[in-house]
């Protein structure tokens, strides 16, 4: 797992979390979703998949359920993507 934000912003991180908890709470749907991007040229390399689970860990410390954090990374996205034939398993 990664070990938190990086540096110089993790004086911003429980305002963050705050947001997003609020915005939770207020009915706003979080989608997860990194921007993955390990290209050697990017500013701020992010991991594919490690980065998630890192993003899952932050939705939980800003309040949501395991079953909220599941579901932000499969039925809303592939709603608000228009793809159909994806996010439900079964």
């Amino acid at each position: 797992m990664t070990s938190g934000p990086p540096p110089g912003r993790a004086d911003h991180l429980g305002e963050v979390l705050g947001d997003v908890g609020r915005l939770h709470r207020a009915g706003v749907e979080i989608l997860a979703g990194t921007d993955a991007n390990a290209e050697s040229s990017a500013p701020l390399p992010v991991p594919h998949g490690e980065s998630l689970h890192h993003e899952f860990e932050l939705m939980a410390r800003a309040g949501m359920t395991p079953v909220e954090i599941l579901r932000s990374a499969t039925v809303p996205p592939a709603r608000a993507f228009g793809l159909a034939d994806r996010g439900v398993s079964g």
